[in-house]
Parts: C-alpha cells; sequence; structure tokens
C-alpha cells in the first residue's frame, strides 16, 4: 500500500484577511420581552376597560331616564339596547352628547377603541435585531475585525421600532387623558337606577310605582301569546315604538294619594331637544312636508337592515367559518416545512406587518366573542342547558317555579368572568352558558397568541410551539362551542330582551305589580340590596315564564309571573299554576329560528 496522500490542502495560520462572525446569544427574558411582555400588557389594560365600557353601556338607559327635567325619549331610555351592535356605541354616544350634553359615552368608546388598536401594534413595538455590523459589507466592517484574531463579534439586541414606538406612546397618552376626564365625569355621573338594575325585581319596583302609568301603556300593546313570525314580531315592535314615541319619561319620585313611591313617570308634554318644553302656539298646523333625500336613505336602511336574529346569526356563521380558516393555516404552516415557497417567506420574514395581521386575527376573535357573550345574556332559548333568567324561569314551569335568589333578584352578568365564576355552581344544569363565557376569556388572550405563531428571530422555538398549540386548543374549542350553538333553537320573542321596554313588556299583567306596590310603593326607594333582597324573598313566592293570565285584562299573554301556593289569599283551587301554560306553550309563542 502506498503512502497516503492528502487529498485537502494544509491548513496554516489564519489568513489575516479573513474573519469569522460569532453571535452573542440574549438570554431568555430579552426574548419574552421582545415576543410576549408588549402584547401581554397591552392586553392585560385592554381587559378591564372593555369590561368597564360594557358596564357604562348597560346603565346608559337609566342615566338617561335621570336627566332632570325633562327625562328622555323611548328611543334614548326605553328602547336603548344594553348590547348594541358593533357601531351602535358611536351613534349611542353622539347622539346622548347632542341631546344631553353627556361626553362619557362617547368617552367610553373612543377608550375603547384605543385599547383595542394598542394591541396589534404592541406586537411590533420593540424587536431583536441585528447590530449593524452584522449586515454591513466587508469594506465597511473593516474597522470592526479585531487584526490579531480576525474575528468580528455579532449580537442581537433588543431595539424599538420608531414609528410604532411613537404610535404606541400617542395612543398611551390619549388613553391616559381619556381615563382621567371619565374619572371626572364619573364623580359627578348619576343614574337613579335601584340595585341589580336589570334584574327582573328592580324592573317590577319601577314598573310598580303609583301614578307611573307604563304598565298601562304596555298593557295596550298585542299580548304576544299567539304571536310568530317575523314580520308578526315586527308589528308588536313597532306598536311599541310609535305608542312611546311621542311621550317622555323619567325616574323619579311621585306622590299619588299622600304616597311617595320611585319610579318611571310618564309625561305628555312635549320636550324640545335641550329638554325645554315647547310652548303652545296658535298657529295653523303645518302641512307635513314631502320625505327629504335623507329621511328616504334612513328608511331605505331600515329596511334593508338585518333583523337581530339575522345578524346573529351571520355573525356567527362568519366568525365560524373564518376561525376554521384560520385554524387550518396554523396547522398547515406548523406541519410543513416548505421555504421556497411565497407563503414561507412571508410568514418567516423579519419584517413589518405580519405579527400584527396575525394579532388582529386575535383582536377580531376576541371582540366576536364580547359581543356574542352579551347578546347570550339576553337570549331566550329553548335549550335547557343555558342559563339565561327568562329561558330558566320558562323551563321551571313543570317544576314548581324558582325560588326569588335564583331568578328574580338576578342581574345578567356584565362580563365573562363573573359569569364563569355563576356557571361553576351550576355547570351540570347549564353547561352552554359556562363554555360560552369561558370561550369569552379565551379569547381575550389569542392575540398573544397568534402574535407568536410567525416565527421570527424575536421568537424561541419554545415560546412558538407554546403559542401554535395553545392557539390550536383554543381555535378547536371555539369551533366545537360555535357548532354546538347552530343546534340550539332559539325562541324569537315578540319583544327583545335588551331593552327596559322589552324587560317590561312581560310584567306589565304580572300579579307581581301588586306585590311590589304594596310591599315597596308606599315609601323611599330601597337602595340596599340586601334588604331590597330580604324583602322579596320573605313575599314566599317562586316564578315562572310562560303564558300567563293577565291580572287586570285578563288575556292570555307572555309573562313573568309567581306561582300561587294553595294558602295565598285569594287564591283559586285552580289557580297553581299562575295560568302558567307548560314550556311547549312558550316555545310556540314564538318563530324557532336556528
Amino acid at each position: 500500500m502506498g503512502p497516503v496522500i492528502p487529498t485537502a490542502t494544509p491548513n496554516g495560520p489564519i489568513d489575516p484577511s479573513s474573519h469569522a462572525k460569532f453571535f452573542n446569544l440574549r438570554s431568555e427574558t430579552d426574548y419574552l420581552m421582545a415576543s410576549v411582555v408588549p402584547v401581554l400588557l397591552a392586553t392585560l389594560l385592554a381587559i378591564p376597560i372593555q369590561v368597564f365600557i360594557t358596564s357604562i353601556n348597560s346603565m346608559l338607559p337609566f342615566r338617561a331616564l335621570s336627566h332632570y327635567p325633562g327625562g328622555a325619549t323611548a328611543q334614548d331610555s326605553l328602547l336603548l339596547s344594553r348590547n348594541p351592535s358593533f357601531h351602535g356605541p358611536l351613534i349611542i354616544g353622539v347622539r346622548l352628547l347632542r341631546r344631553f350634553l353627556d361626553p362619557l359615552p362617547l368617552l367610553g368608546f373612543l377608550l375603547g377603541t384605543l385599547s383595542t388598536v394598542l394591541i396589534p401594534i404592541s406586537s411590533e413595538v420593540i424587536r431583536l435585531e441585528y447590530t449593524k455590523e452584522c449586515t454591513a459589507t466587508d469594506e465597511e466592517l473593516n474597522i470592526h475585525i479585531n487584526p490579531l484574531t480576525g474575528l468580528q463579534l455579532c449580537a442581537f439586541g433588543l431595539r424599538k421600532s420608531g414609528p410604532l414606538m411613537r404610535a404606541t406612546e400617542g395612543l398611551l397618552i390619549g388613553m391616559a387623558l381619556l381615563t382621567i376626564a371619565i374619572a371626572y365625569l364619573l364623580v359627578r355621573w348619576r343614574t337613579g337606577a335601584l340595585p341589580e338594575p336589570w334584574s327582573i325585581a328592580s324592573m317590577t319596583t319601577l314598573l310598580s310605582a303609583r301614578g307611573s302609568g307604563l304598565a298601562s301603556l304596555l298593557r295596550g300593546m298585542p299580548s304576544g301569546a299567539s304571536y310568530s313570525g317575523k314580520e308578526k314580531r315586527r308589528s308588536v315592535n313597532r306598536q311599541i315604538k310609535e305608542a312611546l314615541a311621542d311621550k317622555r319619561f323619567r325616574l323619579g319620585f311621585m306622590f299619588p294619594s299622600q304616597h311617595t313611591s320611585y319610579g318611571i313617570k310618564t309625561t305628555e308634554t312635549p320636550i324640545k331637544e335641550d329638554n325645554s318644553p315647547i310652548t303652545p302656539t296658535t298657529r295653523d298646523p303645518r302641512h307635513r312636508k314631502p320625505q327629504t333625500g335623507s329621511s328616504r336613505w334612513n328608511t331605505l336602511w331600515q329596511k334593508m337592515s338585518m333583523s337581530g336574529t339575522t345578524q346573529d346569526l351571520s355573525l356567527r356563521m362568519v366568525t365560524f367559518i373564518f376561525t376554521i380558516g384560520l385554524l387550518v393555516l396554523i396547522l398547515y404552516y406548523e406541519l410543513t416545512v416548505a421555504p421556497d415557497t411565497e407563503f414561507e417567506r412571508f410568514m418567516n420574514s423579519q419584517g413589518f406587518g405580519v405579527r400584527i395581521l396575525f394579532t388582529a386575527f386575535g383582536s377580531a376573535i376576541s371582540a366576536f366573542w364580547g359581543y356574542y357573550f352579551l347578546s347570550s345574556l339576553t337570549r331566550f332559548s329553548s335549550d335547557t342547558s343555558e342559563s339565561q333568567i327568562h329561558t330558566r324561569l320558562a323551563s321551571s314551569i313543570n317544576t314548581g317555579g324558582l325560588a326569588p335568589e335564583s331568578s328574580i333578584l338576578l342581574s345578567p352578568p356584565s362580563n365573562p368572568f363573573f359569569a364563569v365564576y355563576d356557571s361553576i355552581k351550576t355547570m351540570v344544569s347549564h353547561p352552554t352558558s359556562f363554555n360560552i363565557a369561558l370561550a369569552t376569556i379565551l379569547s381575550k388572550f389569542t392575540p398573544i397568541l397568534l402574535s407568536n405563531i410567525p416565527y421570527n428571530n424575536a421568537v424561541t422555538w419554545k415560546i412558538h410551539e407554546a403559542c401554535t398549540w395553545l392557539s390550536v386548543a383554543f381555535l378547536g374549542y371555539m369551533v366545537i362551542i360555535l357548532g354546538c350553538t347552530f343546534e340550539v333553537a332559539v325562541s324569537a320573542l315578540p319583544v327583545k330582551l335588551d331593552t327596559i321596554a322589552g324587560v317590561m313588556y312581560y310584567l306589565c299583567e304580572s300579579k307581581m305589580l301588586k306585590d311590589f306596590e304594596q310591599t315597596f310603593g308606599t315609601k323611599e326607594p330601597v337602595t340596599n340590596k340586601y334588604e331590597r333582597d330580604r324583602m322579596v324573598v320573605e313575599m314566599g313566592r317562586r316564578y315562572t315564564f310562560g303564558n300567563i293570565t293577565g291580572s287586570v285584562t285578563g288575556q292570555k299573554r307572555l309573562g313573568v309571573d309567581y306561582i300561587p301556593l294553595d294558602n295565598d289569599r285569594g287564591s283559586t283551587a285552580q289557580g297553581s299554576r299562575s295560568g302558567a301554560d307548560t314550556r311547549a306553550d312558550v316555545k310556540a309563542a314564538g318563530d324557532m329560528a336556528v
């Protein structure tokens, strides 16, 4: 065997003209600072703001009713929804500012908008970038190379993004100023509402006040016991709007028969927009003017606008498809490796845009679930697994009704965190409400997870994998919950339960009014929640929701009423059901829409 001949040239001393790049890897804390912490802080800041705005929106009808001396129109009070659509808070805020000079609703909307915009922008505020020595040309690096070792030192560094950092600072300054202004306004902001204002007990107290007149107005509306179909439901709502349109309503004290009562007072006196009375005139009434272009557009918009049930179904369908598509996209990106494709290059790009896009996807999902959670609180469903108060009352018709502490004394929770806490106690019997509230809470954190799906130099492999599979789990859970909601039949009641008028519509013929008038109608309003609850519990009633016999007109209608006991004074032998029919009759009173 001959001598071994080397196949490579011998390695000699390092050529002074050559150099190598050594990277100074950053700590795990730096990666967290760049990839997780900014979005996490923005999300944690947005959650209490959203809860606060929801609480403010639910109190706006009572705030409008408390304006002295003119009160408010039905549109601004009794018919004002506690869960407006996405553009609703802006329109309502501008309208209340113009009519009552109350800037708080509009300021709250602006604060919520800024907090939502802050979340996607925060994902690009801090970045991990190479130092300039790593990206410069060889000619530019001559002065940075160690002449003895020929080594060039490269490093990652935390670096703020100039324009986005300025935008973030502007958003935070704006939010701080809005918070100060809102805090100042809240000091003098009065609503005049009773404890748990959206509970059936509080609504009954306001409606039963002597001298109110509101109950008699609502009794004149169609009973709803035999109403089904969209057109008939629209007819009921239209008649209610027309009956309340020329009147104004105000929360305050009334003094009928030398008794003091607190409730909603109805006035026939027409009031101007600035709440000053209109002076009578001897002029002949003007002829009706032809409809202007703006009025025609408003009429056309009303005809084209979707009903609440259709809008809810459309939003669920769009979100369902979008969530499935996003889930497939994440799995495709995670399970396939194709570095030469445009999709892979876009997802792995280190430039501006991709993280903001995915964070915005998470914000959109969170916004939908926030809206859907609030709408589920005022939805009457045939699914007994939902804990909406009227649904629970209707399901108790054949079981003797519900005690007040588990029905009429409860107010719908204003945020999903309270809803989860309340649902845990009844999760066996009401799993749907629990799952909707839990999905809403999980959606709050989807912006954090989705922002770390695109892989870049600011994300470690552990963070990327954890966020990817948590996102898959969260989105998969949401798809399952949304899919299950399509199987739940929703009874479209004659009047929705998201307004004061809607809740009181089902109380105006109830025998509860007499009970509450005798208990609360001859004294100062009970502002202590525990004292009020004790007085209601001492009545010893159990309550249901169904077709009842009106206490004044004697007609059949949908309503909330108590079930008289055999030892009740004046109760008849056949009155053990208070005129309430079976749950099937309640379902038949509304048009079942999927």
